[in-house]
């Protein structure tokens, strides 16, 4: 009985220990932390959370031209991001709609899809959820969270062509 009491407190002891060393190595503060001290600032961790997502997410300015831009939106369109930021998002869209997904809506929120073309001319379904971020009631940026759909899509239209051959098979069989 008295090995089971000292195993249960040299395991509790090894997690203290543990928790504290950890807590040592991943010291988070608040926002400000300087390169070298080996903290990691709270705004670096977001940074990174958004560079690294799978979804791809960016931010336009009112005019609908590029601020910013992860990694996933830069792989999904096959250019580079010093190609992106500051162009227009027009110049990436089949149609021009860049200026009413900016105004359109009375909602801070809202989703929608758009397509984009990618370098190799082909096109990109998304599905987005967009942030309006207003000042004084005027839309001065817009943050985007979207998922490469296309796939999806081009599932669902050869899902929509199987029934249509099949419902043509059913008619011209009597």
């Amino acid at each position: 009985y008295a090995l089971l009491i000292l195993c249960f407190l040299l395991i509790i002891a090894l997690y203290f220990v543990y928790r504290q060393q950890v807590t040592r190595e991943l010291k988070v503060t608040p926002s400000t932390s300087s390169p070298g001290n080996g903290t990691v600032s709270v705004d670096d961790s977001y940074d990174e959370l958004v560079e690294h997502a799978s979804d791809i997410i960016f931010r336009l300015k009112n005019n609908g031209d590029i601020v910013s831009i992860n990694q996933a939106g830069v792989k999904l369109l096959g250019i580079p991001k010093e190609e992106l930021v500051g162009k227009n998002l027009s110049q990436f869209m089949e149609e021009v709609h860049s200026d009413s997904m900016i105004r359109d809506g009375s909602k801070e929120y809202s989703q929608r899809d758009l397509i984009l073309i990618d370098r190799k001319k082909q096109r990109v379904y998304l599905e987005m959820s967009l942030r309006r971020e207003r000042v004084e009631g005027k839309t001065r940026s817009v943050e985007v969270i979207a998922r490469n759909v296309t796939e999806r899509r081009w599932l669902e239209a050869q899902l929509r062509q199987n029934e249509r051959l099949h419902a043509m098979g059913l008619l011209a069989g009597g």
